[in-house]
């Protein structure tokens, strides 16, 4: 079975969850994903609309039912053009996920409690009286259910409606300046909170008010709604409200099956949504709620008597939105590392140790396979809290409860651990991929001629994982203009392809032309059960190029986007008019293309810093430079104090908050001439240019009082500190970088353990 998903974006906002859950459940369902990301119907930002060319695919033609994410594409039409755009879909079983359409099942999520919860909170838990209000798009049915939600909790509770306090957006981050700049011209003081009607508009708005020195969340409260990736991820992890979009998949998943298989189904699934309480409007991480909630459902269970410890451990995760952690796999790993917990609790005193050291090497193995597969070992947090929740309230007396809570933090100190690793190997992979790619689009960069694109794109598309692909090209481009019909041409010619690994076709036979309305040419038609491919179209500003496939080995949406577009501006060089001009614009997007892959070479993501292959590119030029011109430097070793600690008592978010942090010190610290970067783990090097012994303690003090004045404010329940370590490099000597940084970290222990001495760390 072929099941067509229309979504947004790949990479960024809420369509993201969809796609991600909808490829992992259709592979079990042992069904063909194909992914269309267009964009809102009239969109009226730049020349979004073009993506719009790939939803001539969506028909009985490519697909045997199609799941539209109607939300995504009505930001800008009402209802009856949306009902219009559906009807070129008549003979495909349809699903709606966000709109209820009229004879179409639809999936939708209950907006309304959302909104009435996040309302409640920010009044009863942080006295919010003056509470903005950025709204959807007017068009749009699920923004106009959020806002009227809002009116009736601010009613509800005795506030009056206050129209300066209501800001109208679209659901983009382009809509969010003006709108806050209305609101705070029109009110004397800053409202106690910005509720933002989604994510995307929350997270810019954010990113507005820090500009205007209005400080989150202490001068003021922001939330937003449907808890896309990046909500969790800001330095102040937003609140929102979670719709269940790993649901929403799979229940549209079902029903596409049910509906090809000429079952009857229900026209309206309402899914519940939940407040996630963050940072953003004051509260503790939500981790910490979560928690909580995970206590109370294993306490209902237990008082009911049921001892089947992994079912009520198993439902208290799934009733919390744990659900994605509980694979067949994982259940037998959470039932085998609970019998051995157990075990090892009722086990005499003469066979603890050797019971914890088996337990423990078990469940270390379950854990590398968990980085094997790709699961983060961190969902064992959760997992972990609910295991030992139900055992102690079990209280059973068999159980050495003391035993029990000892082997339980060896545990989650493993977790840790395993997490930590986890995170390394994402941020390698993640390195490593983008180096792979940055070296595909300078070659790409290179190619003069289609034949040339062909042969490139074979030879380097596999570098990525992608082995299987179809790239397609109107023999004429055509230029489509905003809001005019699309009058896309009859035919389309195979230009290359590939599937697992293998050319489709010598390259001098691509003279394939088909109808331009089948997503592959009919007589390469091969069976991709199981697989995800997703359609993206070629174009530059108004003018269409052509069409390209990808199958999607991997979660990173932001690869096929960007190849795509570096796709579409070689397909610009060789276009013959106005070429002189074609070519610079071109050149201005690859240069931005370059300098931000660049960046992500040679730049820490947690800091902004330069990493060590940053560092030692820049500092080894810059030494050659000084002995040039008779200049001294210095090379600062820092390694931060305690962080181990830390990580292990508060956890890795705030161990990278203390990264950040003294990052943020030494830039303050050094001058912007000086080359100063993350090193690697809790390690810093700076090179300090034309600075000798003198100017030791001046960095020395500079650093320390900046450190005191930090911690005097802080309100974090541990001191920030770095120990320090200085060699010089004369003008007239010849000691290479590896030695001078060598010297300094030497330097730097004897600092560290002579402070341990005084106390002083």
């Amino acid at each position: 079975m072929r099941i067509g998903l229309q979504i947004a974006k790949l990479e960024y906002g809420y369509g993201v969850k969809i796609w991600q859950s909808a490829m992992e459940y259709a592979k079990q369902m042992q069904a063909e994903l194909i992914i269309f990301p267009g964009r809102n119907l009239n969109t009226p930002h730049g020349f979004d609309y073009q993506y719009n060319s790939i939803f001539r695919f969506m028909n009985k033609e490519n697909l045997d039912a199609l799941i539209l994410v109607s939300t995504l594409v009505t930001n800008y039409v009402n209802k009856s053009d949306m009902l219009d755009f559906c009807s070129q879909f008549k003979g495909i079983p349809l699903v709606s996920l966000g709109l209820k359409l009229p004879g179409i099942p639809s999936v939708i999520i209950d907006n309304r409690s959302g909104i009435r919860d996040i309302v409640k909170h920010m009044i009863e838990v942080h006295n919010a009286k003056n509470i903005a209000f950025i709204r959807g798009p007017a068009l749009n049915w699920e923004a106009n259910e959020r806002y009227e939600a809002y009116c009736e909790e601010i009613m509800a509770h005795g506030i009056p409606f206050n129209e300066n306090l209501i800001g109208q957006g679209d659901f983009t981050f382009q809509s969010v300046e003006p709108v806050l700049d209305g609101i705070l011209s029109k009110n004397k003081i800053i409202p106690d909170a910005f509720i933002f009607s989604n994510d995307e508009m929350a997270i810019e708005g954010i990113k507005i008010l820090q500009k205007k020195g209005i400080i989150i969340p202490e001068m003021t409260s922001v939330t937003g709604f449907d808890d896309i990736s990046e909500a969790a991820n800001l330095i102040t992890p937003l609140t929102t409200i979670e719709q269940q979009q790993e649901q929403m998949s799979i229940v549209a998943l079902n029903l596409i099956k049910d509906l090809v298989d000429g079952k009857q189904v229900n026209d309206i699934t309402i899914l519940p949504t939940k407040a996630v309480i963050r940072s953003t409007c004051g509260c503790k991480l939500q981790c910490l709620e979560e928690a909580n909630a995970i206590d109370l459902v294993i306490f209902e269970k237990v008082k009911l008597g049921n001892k089947n410890i992994l079912d009520p451990v198993v439902s208290s995760l799934e009733s919390n939105g744990f659900s994605r952690f509980l694979t067949i796999q994982r259940k037998e790993s959470i039932q085998k590392t609970i019998q051995g917990l157990i075990e090892i609790s009722k086990s005499e005193e003469n066979s603890h140790e050797e019971l914890k050291h088996s337990s423990i090497s078990e469940f270390e193995e379950i854990l590398k396979r968990d980085l094997i597969e790709g699961n983060n070992p961190d969902d064992w947090k959760f997992i972990f809290h609910a295991i030992i929740t139900t055992i102690e309230n079990l209280n059973n007396k068999q159980i050495d409860i003391n035993i029990f809570r000892s082997l339980s933090r060896s545990y989650l100190m493993i977790i840790n651990e395993y997490a930590f690793l986890y995170q390394r190997v994402i941020d390698s992979k993640k390195r490593e991929t983008n180096v792979i790619l940055r070296d595909i689009l300078n070659r790409l960069f290179s190619i003069t001629h289609t034949k040339n694109l062909a042969q490139v794109i074979h030879e380097q598309l596999p570098r990525i994982g992608i082995k299987t692909f179809f790239l397609s090209l109107f023999d004429r481009e055509f230029t489509h203009e905003r809001l005019s019909p699309w009058e896309v041409p009859d035919k389309i010619r195979f230009i290359a392809g590939m599937i697992d690994g293998s050319m489709i076709l010598d390259l001098d036979k691509t003279n394939m032309v088909y109808d331009s309305n089948l997503i592959f040419p009919s007589q390469s038609t091969v069976e991709f059960s199981s697989r995800t491919l997703t359609v993206l179209p070629l174009f530059f500003r108004d003018v269409q190029y052509g069409t390209i496939v990808f199958e999607m080995p991997n979660f990173d949406g932001f690869i096929y986007e960007t190849l795509a577009t570096q796709i579409s501006t070689i397909l610009l060089f060789n276009s013959k008019e106005k070429v002189e001009e074609k070519l610079r614009q071109a050149m201005q997007i690859l240069e931005t293309t370059n300098i931000q892959l660049s960046e992500l070479s040679l730049k820490d993501e947690l800091t902004g810093l330069y990493n060590r292959r940053g560092f030692i590119q820049l500092a080894s030029q810059q030494l050659y430079l000084n002995k040039q011109t008779g200049k001294s430097c210095l090379i600062i070793f820092g390694d931060i104090d305690n962080l181990k600690t830390i990580n292990d008592t508060y956890g890795h978010k705030e161990g990278d908050y203390t990264i950040r942090r003294i990052a943020e010190i030494l830039k303050q610290a050094f001058r912007e001439i000086d080359i100063i970067s993350r090193f690697g783990g809790d390690e810093f090097t700076i090179l300090a240019i034309n600075a000798g012994k003198a100017q030791i303690p001046v960095f020395n003090d500079r650093i320390t009082e900046l450190l005191a004045n930090e911690n005097k404010i802080s309100t974090k329940p541990y001191k920030l500190s770095i120990s320090l370590g200085f060699s010089v490099r004369e003008s007239h000597s010849g000691v290479g970088l590896e030695d001078l940084i060598r010297e300094a970290d030497i330097n730097q222990y004897n600092n560290k353990m002579l402070r341990k001495k005084s106390n002083i760390i």
